[in-house]
């Protein structure tokens, strides 16, 4: 998959939220999202899962 994209917002059930910048979706199947991203707070690559049972929508700004 490894789409680029701008930044990804997820929303959980449970009210949270959370916003990534400069991301990749390494993983988008029927049961998760897996994303690499530059982290803000020391600017080193991360990766995080997010199980879709567990958010309750996500917002997507591709890259133009």
């Amino acid at each position: 998959m490894n789409e680029q994209l701008e930044s990804v917002c997820f929303f959980l059930s449970t009210g949270r939220t959370f916003t990534f910048r400069d991301v990749t979706m390494v993983t988008d199947n029927e049961t998760v999202w897996v994303i690499s991203y530059k982290a803000m707070s020391d600017g080193n690559s991360k990766m995080a899962t997010f199980y879709k049972n567990q958010v309750a929508g996500i917002a997507i700004c591709r890259k133009s």
